[in-house]
């Protein structure tokens, strides 16, 4: 249940974390769609935020350096479980076989993906601080 703080309810009074727009944007820790569950974020969100995170991956600058090391971090990481990602239709990679170049790829776009949305965070931060 929420409290209502004057006419708004007390969760609205508050400034949002970084992880709550990660979350919203389909890039937190529960955002993976459960066989039959509704996803908890925006998929239009999720969309947006993985096309402009292949963007600013496609030139030099900061963002590509994200991308260049974080894919470099996951080149020798082996699966802790079963991968449907990484095998081929029906027989998923098992657990112990290192992350294919597909996978490395996803999870460094996802990895930008945080940062922009991050550094969207801080900036929008800074815009709504008085002084």
């Amino acid at each position: 249940d929420r409290v209502l703080v004057g006419s708004l309810p007390a969760l609205e009074q508050r400034s949002r974390l970084v992880s709550e727009l990660w979350e919203y944007c389909g890039h937190g820790s529960e955002s993976r769609r459960r066989g039959g569950q509704q996803g908890f974020w925006s998929p239009a969100a999720k969309m947006r935020t993985y096309l402009v995170a292949e963007s600013c991956m496609k030139n030099d600058g900061y963002y590509r350096e994200v991308y260049d090391k974080r894919k470099a971090a996951t080149g020798d990481r082996p699966h802790v479980k079963d991968c449907v990602r990484c095998g081929p239709s029906g027989s998923p990679a098992k657990a112990g076989s290192t992350w294919s170049a597909g996978h490395r790829h996803a999870d460094a776009l996802r990895i930008v993906g945080k940062e922009i949305l991050r550094d969207m965070w801080i900036e929008a931060r800074r815009l709504q601080t008085p002084g």
